[in-house]
């Protein structure tokens, strides 16, 4: 199992500062990332898990009221690092003191917000509308919302628990939200290259670029800070 920590400490070396100090410690062990990029890949996964399994054909953008929940999201996630990081300059006025159950909660919501503009898309790429119906919005009733809300909640109340048993569950999630989202960002960008996305020999070369582009982009990251001897450490 520790060679499970260090692949997805490598990983996580590509994608995130990892500073103990913003990281959640789980049987005295960092995560492979800080909270709020922890919050952000488990939600866009957790989002792309769910929408695949709950919704049927294609869909479009979601009503204003959602997209306007998205916005608050972002506001959320980028006014808490703002926040944290004035926290950290000697003088700087700052809101409230910082703490990774914030960063998690709301990289959480900000997963969530991606990950469904992110399906979004890739429902456009690989399903045909029919055409005797309208393209309905995403989350028409409101219910795969709340359940993410709800799921999203879950998941932040577990892992602040930091109970010694989830250090390998969480870093095996973790290790997936990496690779899986990074190989789907890559896949959305390859299909948007063909005519025809769908086709079966296309999606299985796009899966298979998508996945090696991944990895030799987050290795090489990870690769250069190492031969670089570059650390992040959080500012003082």
């Amino acid at each position: 199992m520790e060679e499970l920590l260090a692949v997805a400490n490598w990983f996580g070396s590509g994608l995130c500062h990892q500073w103990d100090s913003h990281s959640y410690s789980i049987n005295g062990v960092p995560l492979c990332l800080c909270a709020r990029c922890t919050g952000t890949y488990l939600g866009v996964l957790l989002t792309l898990v769910v929408l695949a399994l709950r919704t049927r054909g294609r869909v479009q953008m979601p009503r204003a009221p959602y997209l306007f929940a998205f916005v608050i999201f972002f506001v959320m996630w980028a006014g808490d690092g703002v926040n944290s990081l004035l926290s950290s300059m000697r003088g700087a006025p700052f809101l409230y003191p910082p703490q990774n159950l914030f960063r998690l909660t709301t990289g959480m919501l900000m997963g969530i917000a991606l990950g469904s503009l992110a399906f979004v898309i890739l429902n456009s790429l690989l399903t045909s509308p029919a055409l005797d119906k309208a393209v309905p919005p995403l989350f028409t009733r409101g219910r795969e919302f709340v359940l993410l809300l709800a799921l999203g909640a879950g998941t932040v109340a577990l892992i602040n628990t930091q109970w010694d048993w989830l250090l390998y569950p969480v870093t095996t999630m973790l290790l997936v939200a990496m690779v899986g989202v990074n190989s789907i960002i890559w896949f959305g960008f390859l299909s948007s290259l063909y005519a025809n996305p769908t086709e079966r020999t296309v999606m299985r070369r796009n899966l298979v670029l998508s996945l090696i582009l991944t990895l030799v982009l987050l290795s090489g990251i990870a690769l250069s800070r190492l031969m670089s001897g570059v650390t992040y450490e959080p500012p003082m």
